[in-house]
């Protein structure tokens, strides 16, 4: 009886140093895999830049990854999805090769001059890493599966961010499921591990102008009220799209039909639009100095629901991002108010109108915007959260054998 003490004094030591140790080891190698990626994605869309001919190779593009997916190993069919579904699911195991076969897809889709993001992936990577890891680790000093899988997920949004917070509240928020103190330090150890490996790769994150934020007027609550509104309902709408043509009658049947239509539809497209084509960064940062135009987030909606309803991989963070701020900016011109406040609130609604993640979308705003900006980050993350789909959103869908939770 008298050893009872020092034995769980023990037991709690061993588990904090296994939670720290894991946390460092799979921040640091989702950190390093994620750089690994955003740098061939770099060299993707500079490729396409220089020769942009290659938009005409989408079609191609698309029939190899419909049919790698359609006829490969179902173990490689894996998406963001799954993996937060794997949350709940202790039995749920990720192969290692769906990870490095999705960064390779996502990759060719930014060669052609596909509409699609890159969070999606690098967060997939997390969670492939720390499922491979909770696997390969000894029982005696294994933790929770649901622990080191949202260290993995964190790690992987945090290292495609460069904002180890959003990663850690993403991770949190993900799954309405209480976390101890120790589970959520790890959380936070290993978002930042990957976000500071990143930084010694590729450097700090580089998309956003910087604006001043204005004082809270009621032109400036309205004007934000109305721009979360509208960002918020082109986000829905595009998840909606983008649904409704990859689980169509005709992709059922013919599995080659989407990506040859899709990827020559985008292809013309592009030629008259070509703004909409890759993550579209540059044109992202024009609209928090106020050079956009109402038809960008428009034309974008379309390019970005063709692209990724074709069965393109790459996610829907940047496109819904990049929607959401252009429709600010192109908005703030007509309310007549300060530049860069009205990007800033679509860029946040956009996210928590496809996500239902508010508190991650607040974090998001204060680590990007300042904390100057929390107030408008509150009011435009709670519109987005309420006109949000929480049963399909880019992290949970309708799964008719479980509930997301």
């Amino acid at each position: 009886m008298e050893n009872q003490p020092a034995q769980s004094t023990d037991r709690s030591v061993i588990r904090s140093v296994s939670v720290g140790l894991q946390a460092l080891i799979i921040g640091g190698t989702a950190g390093g895999l994620v750089s690994g990626f955003l740098i061939a994605l770099n060299w993707g869309t500079r490729l396409f830049q220089h020769h942009p001919i290659l938009i005409y190779s989408l079609p191609v593009i698309g029939v190899a990854t419909a049919g790698l997916y359609t006829f490969g190993p179902k173990s490689i069919r894996v998406d963001v999805v799954a993996c937060v579904r794997g949350l709940s699911r202790p039995n749920q195991h990720f192969s290692i090769w769906s990870a490095p076969i999705l960064a390779l897809a996502t990759v060719a889709t930014h060669l052609g001059g596909g509409s699609a993001g890159r969070e999606g992936t690098a967060v997939q990577i997390g969670a492939v890493v720390s499922d491979q890891f909770n696997a390969w680790v000894h029982p005696a000093v294994q933790i929770d599966r649901a622990i080191t899988l949202r260290m993995g997920l964190a790690a992987g949004f945090a290292a495609a961010l460069g904002t180890p917070w959003g990663g850690v509240m993403f991770a949190v928020e993900l799954l309405k499921k209480r976390l101890s103190i120790l589970a959520v330090i790890g959380i936070g150890v290993s978002a930042h591990v990957a976000n500071w490996v990143r930084l010694r790769w590729i450097g700090s994150s580089a998309d956003l102008h910087h604006f001043g934020v204005p004082g809270l007027s009621i032109a400036s609550i309205v004007a934000t009220g109305i721009v979360a509104l509208v960002a918020a309902s082109l986000a829905r709408i595009v998840l909606a799209g983008i649904d409704h043509l990859r689980t169509g009658r005709i992709t059922r049947v013919y599995w080659w039909v989407n990506p040859v239509v899709g990827g020559s539809v985008m292809a013309l497209f592009a030629t008259r639009y070509p703004v909409v084509t890759g993550l579209g960064l540059p044109t992202l940062n024009h609209a928090f100095i106020g050079e956009t135009s109402v038809i960008d987030p428009i034309i974008k909606c379309v390019a970005t629901i063709v692209t990724l309803g074709a069965g393109f991989k790459g996610g829907e963070f940047v496109p819904l991002v990049w929607i959401g701020a252009t429709a600010g900016g192109a908005l703030g011109q007509l309310l007549g108010i300060s530049i860069g406040l009205p990007a800033a609130v679509g860029y946040l609604s956009a996210f928590v109108g496809g996500s239902n993640l508010p508190l991650t979308g607040i974090i998001l705003g204060v680590s990007l915007f300042g904390f100057r900006f929390l107030p408008y980050a509150v009011l435009g993350c709670g519109i987005g959260a309420l006109l949000s789909n929480s049963n399909h959103t880019m992290y949970h869908k309708n799964d008719p054998t479980r509930s997301n939770g």
